[in-house]
């Protein structure tokens, strides 16, 4: 058997509810170069063997065969010089973090080994079976937190009861990045306007709380009584699986949502996005009547798009020991 090792590198802790669950799933260990990862990994994701590398040259990365991180080649090679200059010493193997409605996808071309979720990622990317090495996981952490659900009950029951025990809308919006998906921008005005008599749980960017810190803390305290802003908390699905409907713009975490068949609501006016045809827009005033609108027959076509319906994590095994060979 050869060392497959999933690699987070310091400061990408949105990288880490993807590759934890993956981890977890093909019982492989996720190396961090970053003590807050250790952490974090041991609270949320505690089954992870997760292993803490005082460099980059640590034994543990040095030895491995093939190496699955969420960092494009051209940003591995610079982290991971070990895997050498055209990473044929290693096999790299780059795992999606979340499917964004953004124009983000045409950078990852060059990728010889490839995780895709299902059929819209290869289109959109352009893959060929032919041309380029690739693994349908199908939606594998939704598979992950299925199995993990009493532990994630548990968790919520103890540090956020108050979301088990009335229905709650889970606004996860992107960070301020060069194409202006954003749309926090309008926080006060969004946060003023919501309804009081509903409760909003808020999960925003790592990146939005570094550049955003103090207009947040101001917004936490503000709203305190009605708006719940999770900080350093990197899970997900178990707030999109529990929640009354979910509001967004072009993050990737419309497509978990839309693994759980909830209601939509989007805040942005690009029409041009994929999941667009499903949300709806949202209007502060009718909120609890869009809760009744369904579109649950173009949601199940939608799903099927994104996610392949099977998970095979023997198969993605076996493929994974296929890429030192290859």
């Amino acid at each position: 058997m050869k060392k497959i090792a999933c690699f987070l590198g310091e400061k990408d802790l949105h990288y880490l509810d993807h590759l934890a669950p993956l981890a977890d799933l093909l019982d492989i260990p996720l190396v961090t170069t970053d003590v807050d990862v250790e952490k974090l990994v041991e609270e949320f994701y505690p089954t992870v063997k997760t292993v803490w590398a005082p460099n980059i040259h640590a034994p543990i990365l040095t030895t491995c065969d093939v190496v699955v991180t969420c960092m494009p080649k051209k940003m591995a090679k610079s982290a991971l010089p070990f895997l050498g200059e055209d990473a044929s010493s290693k096999k790299l193997v780059f795992c999606p973090h979340g499917q964004s409605d953004k124009n983000n996808l045409s950078a990852l071309q060059e990728e010889s080994s490839f995780l895709v979720y299902g059929k819209q990622m290869v289109d959109r990317l352009g893959f060929h079976p032919l041309k380029n090495a690739y693994f349908v996981t199908g939606n594998y952490r939704k598979l992950y937190y299925e199995n993990k659900a009493l532990f994630y009950q548990k968790w919520m029951q103890k540090n956020l009861p108050h979301l088990l025990e009335r229905p709650f809308f889970f606004y996860a919006p992107t960070w301020e990045d060069y194409e202006n998906s954003f749309s926090l921008a309008q926080g006060e005005r969004f946060f003023t306007h919501f309804p009081k008599d509903l409760t909003l749980v808020v999960k925003l960017h790592p990146n939005t709380w570094k550049k955003r810190w103090v207009e947040l803390l101001l917004w936490k305290e503000r709203y305190k009584d009605q708006i719940t802003f999770l900080e350093n908390i990197p899970i997900v699905l178990p707030f999109v699986s529990t929640c009354q409907g979910y509001i967004g713009d072009s993050s990737s975490v419309g497509y978990d949502a839309l693994a759980y068949n909830k209601p939509h609501f989007i805040v942005t006016e690009k029409e041009n996005q994929p999941l667009y045809a499903i949300r709806n827009k949202l209007d502060m005033q009718r909120i609890k009547q869009q809760l009744q609108e369904n579109s649950a027959p173009i949601k199940k076509a939608a799903q099927n798009e994104v996610f392949h319906p099977k998970v095979s994590i023997e198969e993605l095994m076996q493929w994974l020991q296929a890429r030192c060979f290859s």
